[in-house]
C-alpha cells in the first residue's frame, strides 16, 4: 500500500505562533515554580527535597488552597509542553501504559511496604522486603524500581529502598492508603471493563445505578443492586470506602472550606444538618473549629453506625456535650426539620439529576426563607463558567490553569463507572437547584473543591422535570 506523502510546509505565521506558545508556557512555568517556592520559603521550612525518607512539614497541611492554584497552572502548563514538543507516538505510548503504575501501587500498598520500610530510614534489601510481604523478591524489585523512577521509594543502592515522602502517603496509618484501596482495587474492576460496559446492549445504554461498569464487573456475583449494596455485603470493604473519603478529602484539600467566612457569621448555637454525612469527616473538623455550632449527622443507619464509631473514636467530647446528634434516615425521603443549615458534602455527584433533584427538593420542604444549604462539592467541571454568579476564590485569579487539575476530569468518569453518576459544571448545578425551587446565590471555590450557597426561591413554584 503507497504511503501518504505528508507536506510539511507551514506559513512564517504558524511558525511564529507555535513558537510564541511554547514561550508563553515557559513564562508559566517560571512564574508558577517561583511561586510555589516562595510559598514554601515563606513557611519558614524551606523548600522540600522529594527523596527525603522524613516528610516536610506542609506535607500533612491539606488545605493550602495558594499553593493548589499555582500547582496547577505548573502541572498544566509541564503537560502542554510535552504535548506541545513531542512526537505524538511518544504521547500515546506513555498514555497507554499508564495503567501500570496504579497496579504497582496497589501491590505496595497492600503488602504495607511503607509500613515495613518505616522501620529502616537506611533502606531495606528486597529480600527482606520479600520474605516480610511473602512476595517474590526478584517481581517486589521491578514493582519497587517502577515506582521509585517516579518518585514513590528510593532505591538507595542496588535492590536496597526506602521511603520517600511520597511513599510515607501509603503508610496503613494514612487514610490516604484507603483511598488508594478503593482508585486502584474496587473501581478499578470497573474501570478496566469500562468499554465492554458501555457497548453491552443491556448496561450500555442505561443511567441508572444498577447498570454501572463496576456493577458489570459483578453481574456474575449480584444482580439489580447498587454498588453501596455491595459496601453492606462486605463490611471490611465497606470501613475501608468510609475512611478512603476521608483520605480523598486530603487529597483534594476539602478541609479548604472551613476557611469561608460563612462559619463563622452563623449565630452561636446555630445548628447544622449533614446530609449523607457518611462518618462526617468534614462536620467533626467544624465542629472542633467551631465549638458554638451544633452538628446532626443523617445517613444509612449501617453508616450511622460506622459514623458513631467515628466520632466516639476521635472526638469524643462533642458526644459528650451533646452537641452532635447521629440520625439514620432515607434521604431520598425525607430530609429531619428544624435546622438553621443544611450541608451536604458530596452527596448530589452520587446521582443523576431525576434523583438528585428528588434530595434537593426534601431538603427545599423544610427550609425556612433564612435557611441556607451548603452544598459542598469536590469538583466544579471548569469547561463551561458562564453565569454571573459572584465567585470568591480566597483573593486569587478564577484563571486557574485547569488542565493541571486532570482529577476534576478523572473524577468524573469514576462517577461514571461507580455510580453511573456524574461531575457537573456550575450551571448544571444552578438549573438543578432551580429544578427544586432553589436559587444559586454563591459560589466559593477552593483550587479543586467548591463550596455551593442556595436560598429558596419565593415564590416556591413547581419546578419542571430534569433533564439527564
Amino acid at each position: 500500500m503507497a504511503q501518504p506523502v505528508i507536506d510539511f510546509q507551514t506559513s512564517n505565521t504558524s511558525i511564529n505562533i507555535g513558537r510564541s506558545n511554547v514561550e508563553s508556557l515557559l513564562s508559566q512555568i517560571s512564574s508558577a515554580t517561583r511561586d510555589a517556592m516562595k510559598i514554601y520559603e515563606g513557611s519558614g521550612y524551606g523548600i522540600p527535597c522529594p527523596n527525603s525518607p522524613i516528610p516536610h512539614q506542609l506535607d500533612a497541611v491539606y488545605d493550602l488552597v495558594n499553593l493548589k492554584q499555582v500547582i496547577g497552572v505548573l502541572e498544566g502548563a509541564c503537560n502542554q509542553l510535552c504535548l506541545t514538543l513531542s512526537p505524538p507516538a511518544h504521547t500515546m505510548g506513555n498514555r497507554m501504559t499508564m495503567p501500570i503504575e496504579p497496579a504497582c501501587i496497589r501491590v505496595a500498598s497492600q503488602a504495607k511496604v511503607a509500613d515495613i520500610l518505616l522501620e529502616y530510614p537506611c533502606g531495606l534489601p528486597v529480600e527482606e522486603l520479600g520474605r516480610q510481604t511473602s512476595i517474590n523478591s526478584e517481581k517486589l524489585a521491578r514493582i519497587l524500581r517502577l515506582l521509585a523512577g517516579r518518585g514513590c521509594f528510593k532505591e538507595v543502592s542496588k535492590n536496597v529502598f526506602t521511603n520517600t515522602r511520597l511513599s510515607l502517603t501509603l503508610l496503613s496509618s494514612n487514610p490516604i492508603s484507603s483511598s488508594v484501596k478503593l482508585f486502584t482495587d474496587d473501581f478499578n474492576k470497573g474501570l478496566a471493563l469500562l468499554n465492554e460496559c458501555l457497548t453491552d446492549t443491556e448496561f450500555g445504554a442505561s443511567h441508572e445505578p444498577e447498570k454501572s461498569p463496576f456493577m458489570f464487573s459483578l453481574k456474575d456475583k449480584m444482580c439489580d443492586r447498587v454498588m453501596w449494596d455491595w459496601y453492606q455485603l462486605h463490611p471490611e470493604d465497606g470501613q475501608h470506602f468510609g475512611r478512603g473519603m476521608v483520605g480523598w478529602s486530603n487529597v483534594t484539600g476539602a478541609m479548604a472550606a472551613l476557611q469561608c467566612p460563612i462559619w463563622g457569621e452563623l449565630p452561636p448555637g446555630s445548628s447544622i444538618c449533614d446530609i449523607g454525612s457518611g462518618v462526617g469527616g468534614f462536620t467533626i473538623n467544624l465542629a472542633r473549629a467551631y465549638p458554638q455550632l451544633k452538628i446532626t449527622l443523617c445517613d444509612r443507619p449501617e453508616t450511622i453506625v460506622q459514623a458513631e464509631q467515628f466520632w466516639a473514636a476521635n472526638y469524643p467530647e462533642a458526644i459528650n456535650e451533646k452537641r452532635v446528634t447521629f440520625i439514620p434516615v432515607d434521604i431520598f425521603e425525607k430530609a429531619v426539620g428544624g435546622h438553621d443549615v443544611y450541608y451536604a458534602r458530596h452527596v448530589i455527584h452520587n446521582w443523576r439529576d431525576p434523583k438528585a433533584t428528588t434530595l434537593l427538593r426534601n431538603i427545599r420542604k423544610v427550609m425556612q426563607k433564612d435557611t441556607k444549604l451548603f452544598q459542598a462539592e469536590e469538583y466544579v467541571l471548569p469547561h463551561t463558567r458562564d453565569t454571573n454568579l459572584h465567585s470568591e476564590v480566597n483573593g486569587s485569579s478564577e484563571q486557574i490553569f485547569h488542565p493541571g487539575s486532570i482529577k476534576l476530569f478523572n473524577l468524573d468518569i469514576m462517577m461514571m463507572v461507580a455510580l453511573n453518576a456524574k461531575e457537573r459544571t456550575i450551571s448544571e448545578y444552578e438549573n438543578l437547584g432551580s429544578n427544586a425551587g432553589l436559587h444559586l446565590t454563591k459560589h466559593w471555590e477552593f483550587a479543586e473543591t467548591s463550596l455551593l450557597e442556595y436560598h429558596i426561591t419565593e415564590p416556591y413554584h413547581t419546578p419542571l422535570s430534569p433533564h439527564l
